[in-house]
């Protein structure tokens, strides 16, 4: 069996290729065509409806009993780039087939504004073709074109998917339709075929009917059982869709009103293994989806039982395939029957599954630790609903993340609203965009009225120290001198405690950001910050964010307060000097801060980050200045590092002096300086 279309300009093969121009507007379309995925993916799935199992069973049948090779192909009937490509190549390999007793059955999905209509094409390769079928080309043709409106019609299809089951439903019914005509065999007796696809003898070559050959009347071979198979498959497909469209309707009416008489009673007569319950019918709607998306499964699990077997072919031995449903013709009874099939198929389809966490591939067990890289960057978490079973059915999942040590009180959703869908045997690869977060992490599931919960925690590694440095560099935090140095004191560089001796009490420290009283995270210990905000979650647990952060408050509101400081004693050291010009106010003595190991010279000079003029800096030194800033960052309790002393006198004049130390009598001044760069 063939679904092929007719190729368009296929490409010859030759040594080169003239060169060719195209416009800008031409090469941009080519590209967005180049990358439309839809467009690929709907051109390459196509081919499996031409490769449908049922299909291909008819197919070799078809080629037994009437010495016509059946060979199938589908595609997309446009020109844009990939469905034009997939069309070629799948018409080359029609051309390519060497034998002249060929039929080609065309199945040509047809683009529209919303998806696809669908059309068929019957095509014999020779006119022998057509003499063996006992048929002309156009009523052939015409066969294919009365079934495609009568079981296709007009029917817009989102995508070429969702017309799998009617679309090959209605090819074997065209070909059944061309078969169903009177041929003669290589003994010259000849065949009738009927409607129902029932095979008899009719007589010789010669006409006789007296050879001792039965006739009809005296003697029918039943359908083959590959092409019961397929009488089956398309009944239980229109049973699947009953329960379907009465599930949509009970969902769509129930508990609502006023309602007529007709819709009370339709409510009522909704399938008598069918709960009442809006949640239990979701979940079996979703289970019939899957049934439609692989009904050779659905009907070789139901066989599994003799008896269904048995009793479905019993059924399907009289159905008329010609006509367009299968399932008005069936009895009152044999309806019924049919109906607890499928019930006890849904019925006894407990679902079980095993939720499976990953870490970068590798499975995890609830209560297991993983880590944020030192890049840093969140772990590769997947998430999968594993199950024996082939059902579609929906699975909903969402990530908790929260962090409470201290005061911190971090909640954060992933997705950030709602929960994320997908069905059984599918993973959910965790997008965590842009943020990075630690602590204890939750797995929501939700199957049906299944409800699951999976604990396990993350936890951060360290970056080195020339990774922090050269970080630093990239940003050009670099231009603040002692930036390095502060955060060396701030935290020796360590943004986790260390140790891997994970906990999972809000107590348990390793692992987590460095905490320091009152109430300091991370490289730059962040506290309470500008305008009284206390860091974020995301400056906790990626440790560029926490230097960010600190660099920025550092130069912000750290230095702002250096500068009004510094402005303010200025205001009394010019009044002095204008009042004064031969009595200036000097500037305090030099003072050394830091160690043994590292230390950095004050004096009374400028600095490059000041506007203040205060003389050429010599080399080696650095300003009071900057000390202000150093100090600032930690707080100015006891007084700011170089202050003006007022005068307790009229007359008497002011002078600089040094507050070295804090409440705590703690010189940061001196413990930054002693920091190595």
């Amino acid at each position: 069996m063939v679904l092929a279309g007719v190729a368009q300009n296929y490409p010859t093969q030759t040594r080169e290729l003239p060169p060719v121009t195209i416009t800008e507007e031409r090469a941009r379309d080519l590209m967005r065509q180049l990358t439309d995925l839809d467009a690929f993916m709907h051109a390459v799935g196509i081919k499996n409806i031409a490769n449908d199992q049922r299909l291909e069973a008819f197919a070799t049948g078809f080629a037994e009993r009437n010495q016509i090779e059946a060979f199938t192909i589908g595609y997309i009937d446009s020109d844009e780039l990939w469905p034009r490509v997939f069309r070629n190549i799948r018409l080359k390999k029609l051309n390519n087939i060497t034998t002249d007793q060929l039929l080609a059955a065309h199945i040509l999905f047809i683009p529209q504004d919303d998806g696809y209509t669908v059309e068929l094409k019957l095509e014999g390769k020779t006119t022998e073709v057509y003499e063996l079928l006992e048929l002309t080309k156009e009523e052939v043709n015409l066969i294919a074109k009365e079934t495609s409106d009568q079981q296709l019609g007009s029917t817009v299809y989102a995508k070429p998917k969702e017309a799998r089951e009617t679309v090959v439903s209605a090819m074997i019914a065209a070909l059944q339709r061309v078969e169903g005509n009177s041929r003669v065999d290589n003994n010259g007796d000849d065949w009738v075929v009927d409607s129902e696809e029932n095979v008899s003898q009719g007589g010789s070559g010669s006409g006789g009917s007296d050879t001792g050959n039965p006739t009809p009347s005296d003697s029918t071979n039943q359908i083959s059982p590959d092409s019961l198979l397929i009488v089956q498959a398309r009944l239980m497909t229109e049973l699947i869709t009953y329960f379907d469209n009465e599930i949509d309707y009970w969902l769509l009416n129930n508990g609502k009103g006023p309602l007529d008489m007709e819709e009370i009673r339709r409510l009522q007569e909704l399938p008598s293994c069918l709960p009442d319950d809006e949640g239990q019918l979701e979940r079996i709607q979703t289970a019939l989806n899957g049934l439609v998306e692989d009904v050779s499964g659905f009907l070789t699990s139901l066989f599994e039982t003799e008896d269904n077997q048995e009793t479905l072919d019993e059924i399907c031995q009289d159905l008329d395939t010609t006509q367009e449903s299968l399932l008005t013709q069936l009895t009152e009874d044999e309806l019924a029957t049919c109906e607890e099939m499928l019930c006890e198929y849904l019925e006894e389809e407990e679902v079980e599954y095993t939720i499976v966490l990953r870490d970068d591939g590798e499975e995890i067990e609830a209560g297991a630790y993983v880590l944020i890289t030192a890049e840093p960057e969140m772990p590769a978490l997947s998430v999968e609903a594993v199950s024996e079973s082939t059902s579609e059915i929906e699975v909903k999942l969402r990530l908790k993340i929260e962090y409470r040590r201290d005061i911190r009180q971090d909640e954060d959703y992933f997705p950030a609203n709602g929960w994320y869908e997908t069905n059984l045997n599918e993973e959910w690869e965790i997008d965590f965009g842009d943020r990075i977060r630690g602590g204890r992490a939750t797995l929501y599931t939700e199957i049906g009225e299944s409800r699951d919960t999976i604990i396990f925690h993350i936890r951060g590694t360290n970056p080195t120290a020339q990774a922090v440095q050269d970080y630093i560099e990239e940003e050009d935090y670099d231009d603040t001198w002692f930036f390095t140095r502060l955060i060396r004191q701030e935290s020796n560089y360590i943004h986790f405690n260390n140790g891997t001796n994970y906990g999972p009490e809000w107590t348990d420290s390793q692992g987590c950001p460095n905490w320091g009283p009152p109430h300091g995270w991370g490289l730059c210990q962040l506290d309470l910050l500008a305008g009284g905000q206390r860091p974020t979650a995301q400056e906790l647990w990626s440790w560029k964010a926490n230097v960010d952060r600190g660099y920025d408050f550092l130069t912000g509101e750290k230095f702002n307060i250096a500068e009004v400081h510094i402005a303010g004693e200025m205001v009394a050291v010019n009044t002095w000097n204008t009042a004064n010009p031969t009595d200036l106010v000097e500037g305090h003595a030099d003072q050394e801060e830091g160690n043994n190991t590292n230390s950095v010279t004050y004096t009374y000079a400028s600095s490059d980050s000041f506007d203040f003029d205060w003389g050429d800096l010599d080399a080696g030194s650095e300003s009071f200045l900057d000390a202000v800033w150093i100090k600032s960052y930690n707080g100015n309790s006891r007084g700011y590092y170089y202050r003006l002393v007022a005068p307790t006198r009229e007359g008497e004049k002011p002078e600089w002096e040094l507050r070295r130390t804090n409440i705590h009598d703690h010189n940061y001044v001196g413990a930054v300086s002693g920091r190595a760069e």
